[in-house]
Parts: structure tokens; sequence; C-alpha cells
């Protein structure tokens, strides 16, 4: 399946980007990064998963597999930004359904370098159980990604995260929170105006008994097919138990309102 993806992926490359002079999109898709930057305002974009495949799942045997992620951001004002995000229709071994409503925003401490200062960026979060039973959060989870990019030299440049999570859990004897702390290390590389290479250490940190660790990696790229449109896809491999051994992810992204 990855192979017939990988081909489909270049043929799209190869057809659409014949005499386009595109700049790079800019958005958040990209294996595990959500990278900085605010959706200018009045403008509306849609972030869509077209595949997402795992052959582990939470640091447990089977496979996950996730069709149609979605991030919807609309610039309110300047420096702020308004989110809807839900992780689309999970296919968990025998079980197919809908998880949480995520919805937030998204606020621009420094939305430009200044020196050695970077781009800092918080990203709120808060989630909305309506998912099916199985994928539903018992409680009210939240969590706050402060994120972090600047340039290098030439066309490198990096970008990094951390992103404190409350969340709900639930076992033989009630309800209980735990705390997380996912985190993303990116590098990337401008090949040209239209794409962008990337690699993502990405994990998270459980501070209880009953949160994971998983600890993983992965490389990509973005393509720009037009100021409007951009695809992505990248490969990603556990570094440890808890990662997923294998996993591919493709999406897209599109501006709806300019």
């Amino acid at each position: 399946m990855a192979i017939h993806i990988i081909q489909t992926f270049m043929l799209l490359l190869v057809f659409c980007s014949h005499g386009l002079s595109a700049k790079v999109l800019t958005f958040e898709r990209g294996g595990a990064s959500n990278a900085t930057g605010i959706v200018d305002t009045g403008s509306l974009t849609f972030e869509g998963g077209l595949i997402g495949y795992s052959d582990e799942f939470n640091g447990q045997g089977g496979s996950s597999l996730v069709l149609g992620s979605s991030l919807v951001r609309y610039g309110l004002f300047d420096k702020f930004e308004i989110r809807a995000r839900n992780a689309g229709v999970i296919f968990q071994d025998s079980l197919v359904g809908l998880n949480d409503l995520g919805l937030g925003f998204k606020y621009a401490i420094l939305n430009d370098e200044h020196g050695l200062l970077p781009v800092i960026n918080l990203t709120a979060d808060f989630r909305i159980p309506v998912g099916r039973s199985e994928f539903r959060n018992p409680g009210f989870d939240h969590s706050y990604k402060l994120s972090m990019s600047h340039k290098i030299a030439g066309n490198f440049s990096w970008f990094i995260s951390m992103t404190p999570s409350f969340n709900s859990r639930k076992n033989r004897t009630g309800e209980f929170s735990t705390i997380d702390l996912p985190y993303v290390f990116n590098l990337s590389y401008a090949a040209t105006e239209r794409m962008n290479l990337f690699t993502n250490t990405y994990g998270q940190w459980g501070f209880s008994s009953f949160s994971d660790s998983p600890l993983s990696q992965d490389v990509g790229l973005t393509y720009a097919f037009t100021d409007d449109f951009a695809m992505d896809l990248s490969f990603n491999w556990g570094l440890n138990e808890s990662g997923p051994d294998f996993g591919i992810d493709c999406g897209f992204a599109v501006r709806l309102i300019d």
C-alpha cells in the first residue's frame, strides 16, 4: 500500500506542478510538527489527512488507520486565529468511529524573528467529548503548545514545541487525570520555493504509570502546487518500544478564503 501511495503522490507532483510558479504555502501539516505562523486576518484554511497509518497503536499490538483528519483555521485578528480539529474516521482493529472535537486558538507571541529571538506561538486546544465511546475522553482534556522556530544558515530552519497536556482517563476504580508532555524537534530544508524537506524527532513524556512515553522519527516533504494548495507525505518509525514500528501519513492544505 505504501508503494502505491508514493507512486500516486509523485505522479501528482509531476502533473500538477508543470508551468506553475507557486510560493510555498505555510501550513501545519507535515509529519509530527505544527509549524509556527498565524493565518492572515479574514483568511480561512482547511488541512486534511488523506491517510494516516500505524502498525502499532498506543504502544499496544494491532494497527490504526485514520482517514480524513481535519483542521480548520480562521484568522480573527493580526496575531490570533481560532481553530477546530478532529482526527477523522479511526479504524482501530475491529472498531470504527470518530474521536473528540478540538476547539481552540493560536496566538503569535512573536510573529517574526528578531535577531536570535525565534518566532514564538502559543496554541491552546480544548477537547469536546463527542466521539465514539471507545475513543472518547471521559472528562475535559486540554493542552497548551508553546512552539518556536528560526532560520539557520542557508535554507535550513529549526522548530521546537512543548505541549503540557491535561488528559482524563478511566479504569475500574473510576476517572482520574494525568499530565503528559508531547514534544517535537524539527529540522527543515527548503529545497526549492515549492518543496520543503523535513525530519522530526517527536514523542511524549508521560508523568504517570498510566501514560506511555513513545519516541519516534519521521522524514517527509511538503509541496506547494499553487499559492493556495499544498500536499505532504511522510514516513515514521519508532525509536523505543512504545513508538510505532512503522507508519505513513499523507495529506493536504487548501486556502478557502483569502
